[in-house]
């Protein structure tokens, strides 16, 4: 049984109520490493912490669908005053928001510490540029906490949050914690 049709079955399977549990030993002899088969039901949240959370994930997936447009657009007005060649890095960065952004819209559990992660990188560098700082108008002020400070805050709490409450087998890295899943 391949990844994906596994994700469906185990998906289904949480909608019936069913445990990880009885989960798990249904599909053991379907999926050939029993590591895959914990990596797959500890991506899917039980369905009753997918309900509670639904609307901070939505807020989540609109916050990052609202960064990525927004760092579309500067960054094509930067394109056009400084280089079109760095047009593949604003092609690569699109397509990994968009990434998270259907992984989250999707309720994959092990990109929420990874997206947290990748929030606080882009916070600190963001804060490290002190030499740009100093020649920042207010409306570049306003436009930095607009676009980037507030909703990557937002971002790193939401998946965060969301990533403990709903999927408590990822430690804060994102590694999987096979004794929390008790299986």
């Amino acid at each position: 049984m391949k990844g994906k049709e596994a994700l469906k079955k185990i998906e289904q399977r949480t909608k019936e109520g069913k445990s990880k549990k009885e989960i798990y030993e249904e599909l053991l002899v379907k999926i050939k490493f029993r590591s895959d088969l914990l990596q797959l039901i500890a991506m899917v949240p039980d369905h009753g912490a997918r309900m509670k959370y639904k609307n901070l994930n939505l807020c989540l997936f609109f916050l990052l669908v609202f960064v990525t447009v927004a760092k579309i657009i500067v960054s094509v007005q930067f394109l056009v005053t400084i280089s079109i060649f760095m047009i593949a890095f604003v092609i690569f960065f699109t397509f990994a928001s968009l990434f998270f952004a259907y992984m989250v819209w999707n309720f994959r559990g092990n990109n929420y510490r990874i997206l947290g992660l990748f929030a606080i990188a882009a916070l600190l560098k963001s804060v490290s540029n002190f030499e740009a700082w100093s020649s920042y108008t207010t409306i570049d002020w306003a436009a930095e906490l607009l676009l980037g400070y507030i909703p990557g805050t937002l971002i790193v709490i939401l998946a965060y949050y969301i990533g403990f409450k709903a999927f408590p087998y990822y430690n804060f890295w994102g590694m999987l914690q096979e004794k929390k899943l008790d299986l």
